[in-house]
């Protein structure tokens, strides 16, 4: 079974639909980065997906890992309705990739 990199709403709505478990059964460790264990766990407290991801890195299946590079983000919207024709230079820290819209 493979690893999966999950953000914190996929583990939040999971959870709050008692299902957070779907993800174990298809991946073999799911990978979160420090930035979703802090909304998820710290500040979540008693929100949907607190409980169960803590436990989840409990019991070893979820664990914190931190990026080895940091990447620009692109929203789907922004991916499949827009053609990105002048992204920023790498020196101005964007990832200096062009996307065109999906059909």
């Amino acid at each position: 079974m493979p690893k999966a990199v999950s953000d914190s709403s996929t583990l939040i709505h999971l959870a709050g639909i008692g299902r957070l478990k779907l993800l174990r059964q298809f991946y073999k460790k799911i990978l979160i980065p420090p930035a979703v264990w802090k909304e998820v766990v710290e500040e979540g407290q008693s929100r949907p997906g607190a409980r169960e991801v803590e436990e989840g890195h409990r019991s070893g299946w979820i664990a914190v890992s931190a990026p080895l590079r940091r990447l620009k983000y692109i929203s789907k919207f922004e991916f499949r309705n827009r053609t990105i024709r002048n992204p920023p230079s790498s020196a101005s820290g964007g990832s200096g990739i062009s996307f065109e819209p999906m059909p």
